[in-house]
């Protein structure tokens, strides 16, 4: 009697399990474990702890009624009210982790397109985001670039430099072409890479032109190097836009050369772009260097006299630029020594380096003028001194330095110029190596003073150094 009314009961509840929708058959099982075939079976949205329904927390659901369990949100979605059946799509511009009560907005430098998402994609290189629940990243603006990636502010995007250029969204720049330039900052085109001109040469990515080294040229615009010149040929200066050739009495016998060799002595070059110096025939001579035509062979001459030097017995041939002869008869020319020049041909004897210049090689066609900051008061010097501490050069080729002026002064040597007097501070004398502090009882407002001021009377000042009259108290 009792199984026949239990069998009834079963029956009544299916029949209920029914009507409002069954479990899945897993939850079936569970809904079985504990729960006694008497018991009322809790509604969707709601789960049974031991013997009372319990609506499902925040951040859960339950989808069917008879759950022993609720069930957390997957990620990437949510729910934020009590006792739901189903968990909440995760709108764009946000993410969600598993059980969430609400969706979490993107943080700047991120974003997130898509709804239903545990996560939000980072800002990719040459973007970025700014702000939170954003949908969308924005591109770095043409001319800059990023290559960085979650980065949250329009600074992360850094203008490109010279020699470059970027469109918009740009992770790195791109390098103007070999053969062109770009001096400019922010360049969002490559129309901004300007071709290099003639005599000059670029590599990729150069932000000025190259000249050509001395040696080589460069005919056509736009080129990325430079073409050596050829033999018989130079480049004398850099920047050569063509090779120059070799003037007659002169010749080159390799490529690349920045000057020209003159013909020696027994031979000649006769015309324009020579490679190799040309001998003399047998009955003919050239005791000079650089010559376009040989001689007949002399006779034998008298004694060369002073400032000329015997060839080989047959001609006398004068002392050139920074050589001399100074006697007669002689076979040989002698260089100019240290401290001695001579600029003029067929000379007895050298000039001395003049005051406030000196001579520092040996053979020397010219002098060469004392920097500013040096200076020499000797003839024939072999160099400049070092203006002294107090003094100072201003001009090229002095023979003297001159004192520091009151009010100035100079604590290193070898200065072209003194330092004036900072505030609070002067110089009573002349060739003074340092400023004074202003005493107690006076200030200096000015630069380059060359006295202390007095405080008014009645008031002093409190510490050396002052520099304004608002330093001077009652004491």
């Amino acid at each position: 009697m009792h199984r026949k009314v239990i069998v009834a009961v079963l029956s009544v509840v299916a029949a209920l399990a029914g009507v409002a929708g069954a479990a899945p058959a897993g939850a079936a099982a569970a809904e079985q474990t504990g729960v006694t075939a008497q018991a009322t079976l809790c509604a969707a949205g709601s789960y049974r702890v031991q013997s009372r329904c319990v609506p499902a927390a925040r951040g859960h659901f339950v989808p069917w009624r008879g759950a022993v369990r609720q069930r957390p949100c997957p990620a990437g979605t949510y729910q934020n009210l009590r006792g739901r059946t189903s968990c909440r799509a995760t709108p764009a511009g946000s993410f969600s982790r598993i059980a969430a009560v609400a969706p979490t907005k993107c943080r700047p430098g991120s974003y997130q397109p898509l709804a239903r998402r545990s996560a939000c994609r980072p800002a990719s290189r040459g973007h970025f985001v700014a702000g939170i629940g954003k949908v969308r990243q924005t591109p770095c603006p043409a001319g800059s670039a990023n290559p960085v990636t979650g980065r949250d502010r329009l600074s992360a995007c850094a203008w490109v430099g010279p020699g470059r250029y970027s469109g918009v969204g740009a992770a790195t720049p791109t390098l103007c072409p070999a053969g062109t330039y770009n001096p400019f900052t922010g360049s969002a085109t490559v129309s901004r890479c300007l071709a290099i001109p003639a005599g000059f040469a670029g590599s990729a990515g150069s932000a000025t032109p190259t000249a050509c080294p001395a040696g080589s040229f460069q005919t056509l615009p736009g080129q990325s190097g430079c073409l050596p010149v050829p033999a018989g040929s130079y480049a004398p200066a850099p920047g050569a836009t063509e090779a120059v050739p070799c003037p007659p009495g002169r010749y080159s016998a390799t490529e690349a050369a920045t000057s020209c060799t003159d013909a020696p002595a027994g031979s000649v070059v006769p015309q324009a772009g020579a490679t190799a110096p040309q001998p003399c025939a047998e009955g003919e001579t050239q005791y000079a260097t650089g010559q376009t035509t040989c001689m007949p062979e002399p006779v034998a001459s008298p004694p060369c006299v002073a400032g000329t030097w015997d060839i080989g017995g047959y001609s006398c041939a004068p002392a050139t630029s920074g050589f001399f002869v100074a006697e007669a008869g002689a076979d040989i020319q002698t260089s100019c020594p240290l401290g001695k020049y001579q600029y003029g041909g067929g000379q007895r004897a050298c000039l001395s380096a003049s005051a406030g210049h000196y001579v520092d090689t040996v053979g020397s066609l010219t002098e060469s003028s004392c920097s500013p900051g040096r200076f020499t008061p000797v003839l024939g010097a072999i160099a400049c001194s070092a203006a002294p501490p107090g003094y100072f050069v201003d001009l090229t080729g002095q023979a003297a330095p001159r004192a520091c002026a009151p009010g100035s002064f100079s604590d290193q040597a070898a200065q072209s110029s003194c330092a004036a007097a900072p505030v609070g501070h002067y110089v009573a004398t002349v060739a003074a190596t340092g400023a004074t502090a202003a005493p107690i009882g006076t200030f200096v407002s000015f630069e380059g003073a060359a006295a202390p001021t007095p405080c008014p009377r009645g008031t002093t000042t409190t510490a050396t150094g002052s520099s304004s009259a608002s330093a001077c108290v009652r004491p």
